[in-house]
């Protein structure tokens, strides 16, 4: 999805106005434009004919070959990835004009990147989310798509938070074989093996993306711009989890975004369970909160019971010695036996 909006669309020449995109796709009512980046420009638009709204992304007329494929490229592999966290195509095709377009589900709450610089990345925000990436990239795995192009600015949401993620025009098919195409990507999320020539990239390629990724949702940095600070800040036991994901040979990261999704619950469950002893103790926790407060107050009446029954016995046993004593002390004398008389 695109990065940035500009004030005027039309001023540049190369981007249509809604106006002029009404006259080319009269089935499409199209609204404004959302923004614009790198393999196309996007609008929001209303589906005339089952009255929904859909991102409708555009190319310029005037376009290379390679720009082309790459965005029959990402028709394709979107339109064979039906899965709840990705992004549905519903339409594909070319204006009259000459301009690819790709009409596709419309994500109402933005993207990842814009909601993280809001602060409204949330720990419990950023766990389903999280979770929801590695369930849509494990999907595309395992139908033979590669993303290459993980970032937040790809990772778009609705507007209860549902992750859709978005932007396949890098994709490729997992078992195809190698091409001497330009490769793209933002340098902060790219993983190593891309930028080597003749390198072997597969699936791992994501999975470096993906780490990256959770590591500047954790920290609000990525690793590559938090520097000799990366990891700090990392939730106890996440540490371990982003160092395989970030490891610069495939071969060392996880084999699956599964895994990783597995990795980080299990490390979230031990972050909870080092947490427990504090929680009855949480303001939010009411109802522990009083229990404690009763068990308190019962081993305190408890400890009170004990010493007043102490006290008691003690009292008795030195009343009865004080009585022993006194019987001793003042009891009359028996007379001595008369002395008998000599005779």
């Amino acid at each position: 999805m695109p990065e940035s909006t500009p004030s005027d669309p039309a001023a540049s020449g190369i981007w249509l106005s809604p106006e002029e995109l009404d006259t080319l796709l009269p089935q499409y009512e199209v609204n404004n434009l959302i923004g614009v980046g790198g393999m196309g420009a996007v609008y929001l638009a209303r589906q005339r004919s089952l009255d929904r709204w859909v991102a409708l992304k555009l190319l310029p007329s005037q376009q290379d070959d390679e720009a082309s494929r790459h965005f029959i490229r990402e028709a394709r592999a979107m339109a064979r990835l039906v899965h709840p966290h990705i992004i549905a195509v519903y339409d594909f095709g070319l204006t009259s004009s000459g301009h690819l377009f790709l009409a596709m589900e419309y994500a109402e709450g933005g993207d990842l990147h814009r909601r993280r610089l809001a602060g409204e990345i949330t720990p419990e925000r950023a766990r389903r989310v999280i979770a929801e990436v590695c369930e849509a990239l494990q999907f595309a795995h395992e139908h033979g798509v590669i993303h290459r192009d993980i970032k937040p600015a790809n990772i778009l949401l609705t507007g209860d938070w549902q992750v859709k993620v978005a932007d396949f025009g890098l994709a490729r098919d997992l078992h195809a074989a190698a091409t001497e195409e330009s490769e793209y990507g933002t340098p902060d999320y790219v993983a190593p093996e891309r930028c080597m020539q003749g390198a072997q990239v597969d699936h791992r390629a994501d999975i470096y993306s993906l780490g990256v990724v959770i590591h500047e949702l954790l920290t609000g940095r990525t690793p590559l711009a938090a520097g000799a600070l990366a990891g700090q800040g990392l939730p106890p036991g996440f540490a371990g989890v982003l160092s395989k994901c970030l490891m610069r040979d495939p071969e060392r990261r996880y084999g699956s975004a599964a895994e990783v999704r597995h990795a980080l619950l299990e490390a979230a469950k031990t972050t909870k369970a080092a947490a427990a002893p504090r929680q009855h103790l949480a303001p939010r926790e009411p109802v522990q909160q009083a229990s404690g407060i009763r068990a308190a107050h019962d081993l305190h009446r408890r400890e009170v019971t004990e010493q007043v029954i102490w006290a008691v016995l003690s009292l008795l046993i030195l009343a009865s010695l004080g009585w022993l004593v006194w019987q001793d002390h003042f009891k009359e004398p028996t007379a001595p036996p008369a002395a008998s008389t000599p005779p």
